[in-house]
């Protein structure tokens, strides 16, 4: 159709007019048709710039939607496969576990004991430092007080 309105048919043209008139639609002098000049479409484009803080990028939260629910689709078909094909149910190991535990008699507590620590244990820390800041005893020499103990009316102190 488009080579029909070229030549210059009009878009009602048809194969039967080109058969009948010729090659175009002349005015019957036997002249050939002065066909329009072709006017191609002038092609227009737009380039806009891409604006990246315009752009709302990946929906982050949905990714991790569908991320979840591949990850539980895949934990049920291999908890199923577990339990079904290799007789691990986690489930019931957890609750016999926990029921072997409740069997166990309860052990008795007995609440913290006030206990007074003894200074002279060895243990014991007060102990050590004393032991540890005394000396051994020394002889003490008491010859040059000799006289003035023999005094009879000494001190009450010296007595």
């Amino acid at each position: 159709m488009t080579g029909l309105v070229r030549q210059g048919f009009g878009t009602t043209g048809s194969i039967a007019q080109i058969i009948r008139d010729g090659l175009g639609p002349g005015d019957g002098d036997g002249e050939p048709p002065v066909t329009p000049p072709i006017v191609e479409p002038s092609l227009t484009a737009t380039i806009t710039g891409v604006w990246r803080q315009d752009d709302p990028g990946p929906n982050l939260e949905a990714a991790f939607e569908r991320q979840l629910r591949d990850r539980e689709f895949g934990e049920s078909i291999r908890a199923d496969y577990r339990r079904e094909v290799l007789g691990i149910d986690p489930v019931r190991d957890e609750i016999a576990a926990l029921e072997a535990i409740a069997a166990e008699p309860m052990p008795q507590w007995n609440g913290p004991v006030g206990q007074r620590v003894d200074v002279r244990s060895p243990t014991s820390p007060i102990a050590a430092q004393a032991v540890a800041s005394t000396v051994a005893p020394m002889a003490f020499n008491t010859s040059k007080y000799a006289a003035a103990l023999g005094v009879q009316s000494k001190p009450g102190r010296f007595k």
